[in-house]
């Protein structure tokens, strides 16, 4: 009984540490350069970017947005898409392990939306 418990939890202890995450911190601004409050931007896999597998935040007044997904660690097709309303969409797919992570959470991503004519 009590091999059989550790072995669960060794387990448990291996699936959890083969788990990745990216993170994009970053602002929305318009052509103009303003910010832009209450776009939703959202981070998730490229096939599927809206299922629950996603991370969907609003943007604060002064545009900031923080996106973070948790998933496997092999090179993941991901998409980053920003929506507001009376502005073209944003979307940029990327793999999981292609964008420079150090540089991105320290300085953020900067998205420029457009007005729709």
């Amino acid at each position: 009984m009590k091999r059989d418990a550790c072995l669960a939890l060794a387990v448990a202890v291996a699936f959890v540490g083969c788990d990745d995450a990216t993170r994009i911190p970053g602002i929305v601004r318009d052509a103009a350069g303003q910010p832009l409050q209450g776009a939703v931007v959202t981070l998730g896999y490229e096939e599927q970017p809206r299922v629950a597998y996603a991370d969907s935040v609003f943007t604060g007044g002064d545009g900031l947005f923080d996106v973070f997904l948790i998933h496997p660690p092999k090179n993941v097709a991901l998409a980053l898409t920003v929506r507001k309303l009376g502005f073209r969409s944003y979307r940029r797919e990327f793999r999981s392990g292609s964008i420079n992570r150090d540089s991105i959470e320290s300085a953020g991503y900067l998205v420029t939306l457009t007005p729709v004519p």
